[in-house]
């Protein structure tokens, strides 16, 4: 995970820490695919990946939402 954050930060990247985490939890499961069945490795990637799916459903569904609320005082947009 430090040498793929190592990496973004010389390619001037955004340097995403899910994003990192994500990319450990491949090179895990293309090394060992056996290891998607293990125990330990469920309790560390698939929580990170659940918030990073929730995070996005919920961008998507409230930014509708709060871009509508950003004038409610201005009456032209009745």
């Amino acid at each position: 995970m430090i040498v793929a954050y190592q990496i973004a930060a010389l390619l001037n990247r955004e340097r995403a820490p899910l994003n990192t985490v994500s990319l450990a939890g491949l090179a895990l499961l293309v090394c060992n695919p056996e290891e998607l069945f293990d125990r330990a490795f469920n309790s560390r990637f698939l929580p990170c990946s659940r918030s990073r799916a929730g995070r996005a459903v919920f961008r998507r569904t409230t930014t509708p939402l709060r871009e509508a609320l950003d004038d409610l005082d201005d009456k032209r947009r009745d």
